[in-house]
């Protein structure tokens, strides 16, 4: 006895064979605005539980790929034992081409300094708030704030380069597209920090 219906099989070839809910022109659309879009933003699916969200999205999923996107599904929930997003966003980005590839080790040699000021130090920068808190929550000198804080801004740039010329080198000129699922299932500061670093990326 099963007590939830199986995942459909989604055929390479044509992705949307097997949705009962016929909603490959949906696809289509959303498609379009990626076209159409310039640069790095963020959509947000809504739908109750049960409406076929996750199914949607990998069927999407195949769709853009066989247009000739690179993708990455990521589902946070089985990802936030890790302590920071970052590690789940890049392995996903490795996978795409390997990891003996030129441009991704790149990625790699700028990440060192990224890990090592940690996520937060990232939020700090986008907030604009951290460094003026941090002033106050540790107990360093006022010159060495100063020099962390530039530090991070630099590291925050070097590694934006360097995934912005990943992309450009391996996606065929086309924008690489995360499907980031089950975030609302995730532990509460799990969830805001992987929203924030999502869109530090862009």
């Amino acid at each position: 006895m099963k007590l939830r219906p199986s995942f459909p099989e989604i055929p390479a070839d044509n992705p949307f064979a097997n949705c009962k809910l016929e909603r490959e022109p949906f696809a289509k659309i959303l498609t379009s605005v990626i076209d159409c879009a310039e640069g790095g933003f963020t959509m947000a699916l809504n739908g109750s539980w049960g409406t076929g969200k996750t199914t949607f999205v990998r069927m999407w999923q195949k769709y853009l790929e066989k247009s000739g996107y690179k993708t990455a599904y990521i589902n946070a929930w089985e990802m936030d034992f890790t302590t920071n997003p970052l590690v789940s966003i890049l392995g996903e980005v490795g996978s795409l081409t390997g990891k003996d590839n030129k441009a991704f080790k790149r990625i790699i040699k700028a990440l060192p300094k990224s890990v090592r000021l940690g996520t937060e130090g990232f939020i700090s920068i986008y907030t604009g708030q951290g460094a003026i808190k941090n002033l106050f929550n540790r107990h360093k000198s006022f010159d060495d704030d100063i020099t962390s804080y530039c530090d991070q801004k630099e590291a925050l740039q070097q590694f934006r380069s360097e995934l912005q010329n990943f992309i450009e080198v391996n996606c065929g000129g086309k924008p690489l597209v995360f499907f980031i699922d089950e975030l609302d299932r995730c532990r509460p500061d799990y969830a805001v920090e992987f929203q924030l670093v999502a869109h530090i990326r862009k």
